[in-house]
């Protein structure tokens, strides 16, 4: 196979031939909006990927969070700093060009506060970010690294204390033999 047919088998095309690519859009939505419009206003955003030939593949709905930092819009003639906002997210099948054009309406959007779209892949990433691994810590006394399984899943309290008795159990095993070790010397 060809480069040029490799890249298409990757990101697909449409039928006119414009190559289709996945994106992301992360967005907040203005807080002075009523809580009850908000799921319309996301329907709304999934109509505006339709119309441009999209698919939506994934979507959470909004919902209202603190902002890092302020946020000022203009509105009329003056600003307004807005410290929340509901925030969403959708994943979406789309031309590149179309992209733009969406990307283009969104700014002129009057309920959206801010938006960033970007490329991404149609796989679930998110699920791997969390998945099973190792956690290694570093004991203050030895220096020497503690290994404990990380299971990816909800923690409760009794969890974590559990985790933390028996890493200091081990911590205190470990430094009983260092200990003996050095006074047999």
């Amino acid at each position: 196979m060809d480069r040029e047919t490799v890249r298409e088998a990757e990101t697909g095309t449409h039928e006119e031939g414009a190559v289709s690519r996945i994106y992301e859009l992360g967005y907040h939505i203005l807080p002075s909006s009523p809580e009850e419009e908000i799921a319309t206003k996301e329907a709304a955003l999934k109509e505006l990927v339709s119309r441009h030939g999209g698919e939506v593949i994934a979507s959470e709905e909004p919902r209202l969070v603190e902002l890092a930092y302020a946020i000022r819009r203009k509105e009329g003639s003056s600003y307004t700093s807005y410290n929340q906002a509901y925030f969403g997210w959708m994943k979406f099948g789309i031309s590149v060009g179309e992209a733009q054009t969406l990307h283009k309406e969104l700014l002129g959007s009057d309920f959206i506060l801010r938006h960033l779209i970007f490329k991404t892949v149609r796989e679930d990433t998110r699920a791997g970010i969390r998945g099973a691994g190792v956690i290694s810590v570093r004991t203050p006394s030895s220096g020497k690294r503690l290994v404990t399984e990380d299971t990816g899943g909800p923690v409760s309290e009794e969890d974590i204390e559990r985790t933390v008795d028996e890493l200091v159990a081990q911590t205190d095993e470990e430094d009983t033999v260092e200990k003996k070790e050095h006074v047999s010397q």
